[in-house]
């Protein structure tokens, strides 16, 4: 399945570097025994999502139905953009006493970005997958 889709290394290096940064909120917690289960497995659930329906978008392939995408497209673009709302709020509100985590918070959007634009094409450039 993997070589039909033939994914390109900067490709596998980011969805790496996603399982990373997912990996790492999960220490996170793990260690200041914070959080719930959906707090601490939801970067990977995301993740997951992402990936299914870029492999699903190469590969011309329907996983699942349209609704459970269209509804994940819409659930991670709610979420990103509510992160970057609070985030720059944290950011203006608190200003030099921000730490590293509303700094996160602000530039971890942007790496859904890629993710995001293939599930658009996956869910809305695609309806022929769907018939």
């Amino acid at each position: 399945m993997f070589a039909k889709a033939n994914i390109k290394p900067y490709e596998w290096m980011y969805f790496a570097l996603l399982l990373v940064l997912a990996f790492a909120q999960l220490i996170s917690k793990l260690v200041s025994e914070t959080g719930g289960f959906a707090s601490r497995y939801s970067g990977f659930l995301a993740i997951g999502l992402v990936f299914i329906a870029f492999l699903g978008n190469r590969c011309h392939k329907a996983f699942l139905y349209r609704w459970v995408w269209l509804v994940s497209f819409w659930l991670l673009a709610i979420s990103v953009t509510a992160s970057l709302v609070f985030s720059t709020y944290l950011l203006a509100v608190n200003g030099e006493d921000a730490d590293i985590y509303a700094g996160a918070l602000f530039v971890m959007p942007f790496l859904f970005v890629p993710g995001l634009w293939q599930l658009y094409q996956y869910v809305w450039k695609r309806k022929a997958l769907w018939q």
